[in-house]
């Protein structure tokens, strides 16, 4: 391969730049050329495409009905923040924390009652 750049060759010019910058000439001229032309870690010949298939050994997954048990009714109008009975681990403090990560206008204030009654209740 001779591409011509003014009077020298690809191979002499990459030559010239190897003694310039210092690469020792036991490297391969290929190499270089591969480089100054801008090749790629991988050629396009060698890209793998991954092909979706199914294992013949695997089993047939089974799949069970979830049985979900009479849940208790959410109440109409909780307890207001202030009449709670906070825990020791849900203090009034950490209550007011983890509300104040709520953005503001996200829930209304019986949502935000009712958020903190049912942590409470399964603390």
């Amino acid at each position: 391969m001779s591409v011509k750049t003014g009077e020298e060759t690809l191979p002499e010019r990459i030559q010239k730049l190897k003694k310039n910058i210092g690469i020792l000439p036991i490297y391969e001229s290929a190499y270089t050329a591969w480089v100054v032309m801008g090749a790629k870690y991988k050629p396009v010949a060698k890209k793998v495409i991954p092909v979706s298939t199914q294992d013949p050994d695997a089993g047939i997954p089974q799949y069970r009905e979830i049985l979900i048990g009479d849940l208790p009714e959410l109440p109409v109008l909780p307890v207001k923040m202030e009449d709670q009975n906070y825990t020791e681990r849900l203090t009034k403090e950490r209550v007011m924390s983890i509300i104040s990560r709520v953005p503001a206008g996200f829930l209304m204030k019986e949502e935000l009652e009712l958020f903190v009654h049912i942590m409470l209740k399964y603390d």
